[in-house]
């Protein structure tokens, strides 16, 4: 029972020191189909963010991918909830990037949609995105000009 109490005033601690936007950039890792690393600024520090992306497929054939790096840069408006929901916002937003191994050289245009909780006592940043790639050129694989299969969870510190 005391575990109980702990882990309760332990979240209720982190929700009511929590808060929306409130931070200017951050620098963290996403973990989804691939690893990756990610970065974030808000050039005026309102609720519009360019977002950096750096994809690393190191395992050949996971995923239907072949091994290579993806770079993206994304422009992500984010709203906040209401303030019963104080430190979760979510965004939405598009950019381009491009992908490219030994075997392949890819360009897309990715649209994204998220989710987003800020935690003030310990500057992290916890997102939930979905960004799908609409491929503009692709010359590793015939078929598809689309793949839905980028989903992760991004752990940023925020300053």
């Amino acid at each position: 029972m005391k575990k109980v109490i702990f882990a309760f005033c332990l979240l209720l601690s982190i929700y009511k020191t929590s808060s929306a936007q409130n931070y200017s950039a951050a620098i963290g890792t996403r973990l989804g189909f691939g690893f990756g690393l990610t970065g974030k600024w808000s050039p005026n520090q309102n609720l519009n963010f360019l977002e950096g992306l750096a994809n690393f497929d190191l395992i050949p054939g996971v995923y239907g991918r072949y091994t290579g790096v993806a770079l993206t840069a994304l422009y992500e408006r984010h709203f906040e909830m209401p303030h019963s929901f104080d430190g979760l916002n979510w965004y939405i937003g598009g950019g381009g990037g491009f992908a490219f191994g030994a075997q392949f050289f890819n360009m897309s245009v990715d649209p994204i949609i998220g989710l987003e909780y800020s935690v003030r006592r310990f500057n992290l940043n916890m997102s939930f995105d979905f960004k799908p790639r609409l491929y503009i050129f692709k010359n590793n694989v015939p078929g598809t000009r689309v793949e839905p299969r980028d989903a992760a969870f991004a752990f940023r510190y925020y300053f």
